[in-house]
């Protein structure tokens, strides 16, 4: 008889009165090595889990368990004890899947293995790992009496491409693909595999939320009844859920520490609750329970919960709230919100949407901001280049950088010619290393750094050009990246010229730093303000030209690209970007020196390349 066969048929009789709870407190062993809490579990330490323990217990009618959560709360761990109690008092066929082999691999070896070994009830019930022996468990085929456990992952073409199921995990599944193998959505294609099992089956999703409009564990559970877990005010009795908005600290508004405790605050009678209170608020004898935000919603089939990472006995307020001001302190001093979108999606278990579709900003704005300024500022304490390869040019943008946020455009060339003509090259030699600036103070200063675009089809030509200069004038060899969420200089590859040598070249991500670089255009005044000036040295034929920035061709390139919806910025209408373009290898060619501090030298009053 198959495992399905035997397993349905076990089905039919009546199921032990064990719930997953009161199993794992039993039995239930953490190892060592896959737990903070290792020794003897103890639901109680998460006791928001006791009621979905039971909704995904034989003896619940409830099918459906989808949780949008925060991170150290227990979820994965209970996925474990769900597939242990059903492998040891209901045993049946299950499925397990992690987003990526990597995943599912170190949770195995960390996690569910080392716990097996470390639970007596389950050592001689689950048959172990043995070369060679056809009734073993492999790694990721566990097998037991009446059933087994596949262990896959999601990118895995097989993982719901057959098997009947009673029970399944999806651990994190806004980081599945949104099609597996072609074959459509993840959820939908699990509960597929669980319909042989009809009422009996159980499907458990949980994960941390991500982009908006994407996240499949968001919105699963918006479409439900989307519980929250409620307690009582030690001084009210009024019903209270952690949420943000309603937790209060002091922090120090130019370090961004917190200056004492987080506290939360009753919304009902405005009492302070303090951490160590929350540990007997959170108790179901003490009145803790799920409560529907959408009564409405009347599938009893199927229940859904948000929960934020406040709730966790592993994680403090204090910790969860300094990652908040981290995130802040990045995004108020260098327009980064990537932290930002990590603390809400992790922590606060939610959304986080700050993703700019369209540039709210006209040149005719641009025009407004634009200052006077015909010489360097004397704040600037370092210039760099940006050269853009194009098939009959050179365009290159200097920056002067007053610290690692503020800086200046200072000019912009066009090098006209072939980027591969020797005349060409020379003309692009004077601007990037012989040239002099002129300071507001009579001083002068060259350009420290730079950095080329080696894409197009004048890629050979630009290395050649570089080989023979990056050691003594610190130019650089950099090629725009294919991530969304890369830093703009995360790492660096060897590659072979055509003459046989080697040369480092940089890969940048382009798209997070044109997250930046277009929240910099878009900033009204502040630390990481980007400066126009009202006439731009512009053309390089020889002798230095000034171009009217009335011109709007220039600063419409710095407003050529949209974000689409997967957040990579695009040229849709195919306009002039050279500007922007510019600007971001500018500023990378600063970010590949090592230990290049440009606050450091602000702070020291020192100017590079620059003399009387």
């Amino acid at each position: 008889m198959s495992i399905v066969l035997s397993a349905m048929k076990m089905g039919l009789k009546p199921d032990p009165k064990m719930d997953i709870a009161t199993w794992s407190n039993q039995y239930r062993i953490l190892a060592t090595e896959g737990a903070k809490l290792a020794g003897k579990y103890d639901i109680n330490y998460f006791p928001f889990l006791i009621e979905i323990a039971e909704w995904l217990s034989p003896q619940s009618p409830v099918q459906y368990v989808f949780v949008c959560k925060g991170v150290q709360l227990g979820f994965t761990e209970l996925g474990n004890n769900m597939l242990f109690t059903y492998a040891d008092l209901y045993p049946c066929p299950m499925l397990v899947v992690f987003p990526i082999k990597k995943l599912l691999r170190e949770h195995l070896d960390n996690k569910f293995w080392s716990g097996i070994k470390a639970t007596p009830r389950l050592k001689d019930k689950i048959r172990p790992v043995k070369q060679g022996s056809v009734d073993s468990s492999s790694s990721t085929f566990i097998k037991f009496a009446g059933g087994s456990i596949v262990a896959s992952w999601s990118e895995s073409k097989s993982t719901f491409a057959s098997g009947s199921y009673r029970v399944c995990h999806l651990s994190d599944v806004d980081r599945f693909p949104d099609d597996v193998g072609g074959e459509g959505d993840t959820v939908a294609l699990a509960q597929k595999r669980l319909s042989s099992f009809g009422d009996s089956r159980k499907l458990f999703v949980e994960s941390s939320p991500t982009k908006k409009g994407e996240s499949k564990i968001y919105y699963e559970v918006l479409n439900g009844d989307q519980n929250r877990y409620f307690m009582n005010c030690p001084e009210c009795k009024g019903r209270v859920t952690f949420l943000e908005e309603h937790f209060s600290y002091d922090w120090d508004k130019k370090t961004f520490e917190l200056l004492d405790d987080v506290v939360f605050i009753c919304e009902h009678c405005g009492s302070v609750i303090y951490e160590y209170q929350k540990f007997e608020m959170m108790k179901p004898e003490n009145g803790a329970k799920w409560q529907p935000m959408n009564p409405e919603y009347r599938n009893k089939l199927r229940k859904t919960c948000f929960i934020g990472a406040y709730y966790s006995p592993i994680y403090t307020w204090n910790e969860i709230f300094q990652e908040k001001l981290d995130a802040e302190k990045d995004k108020e001093l260098y327009g980064r919100t990537k932290k930002m979108k990590v603390w809400y999606n992790t922590l606060d278990g939610s959304l986080f949407d700050d993703d700019t579709k369209e540039i709210d900003m006209s040149v005719d704005e641009l025009l407004q901001r634009r200052e006077e300024y015909d010489k360097i500022p004397n704040s600037v304490v370092l210039l760099s280049a940006g050269v853009d390869t194009q098939g009959n040019r050179f365009e290159v943008s200097v920056y002067g950088w007053v610290n690692d946020r503020e800086k200046y455009l200072i000019a912009h060339y066009i090098v006209a010619g072939d980027p591969k003509d020797i005349l060409t090259q020379k003309q692009l030699d004077k601007l990037l290393f012989k040239k002099f600036f002129e300071c507001e103070d009579g001083g002068k200063m060259r350009i420290f750094c730079s950095a080329i675009d080696t894409g197009g089809d004048k890629t050979q030509h630009v290395y050649d050009y570089i080989l023979k200069r990056y050691k003594k004038y610190r130019i650089f060899a950099v090629k725009g990246g294919k991530s969304i969420d890369d830093p703009l200089v995360k790492d660096s590859s060897i590659v072979k010229t055509d003459r046989k040598k080697s040369l480092k070249l940089y890969i940048l991500g382009v798209n997070s730093a044109k997250d930046d670089w277009i929240s910099d255009v878009l900033e009204e005044f502040d630390t990481r303000y980007l400066h126009f000036p009202f006439k731009i040295q512009s053309f390089w034929d020889g002798k230095t030209m000034e171009h009217d920035m009335s011109d709007e061709s220039f600063l419409q390139q710095f407003l050529a690209e949209t974000k689409n919806e997967d957040g990579r910025w695009e040229n849709k209408l195919k306009r002039r970007n050279e500007a922007l373009d510019c600007a971001i290898y500018a500023q990378s060619a600063v970010k590949c020196i090592k230990n290049l501090n440009l606050d450091k030298l602000a702070e020291l009053g020192k100017r590079a390349f620059y003399k009387k």
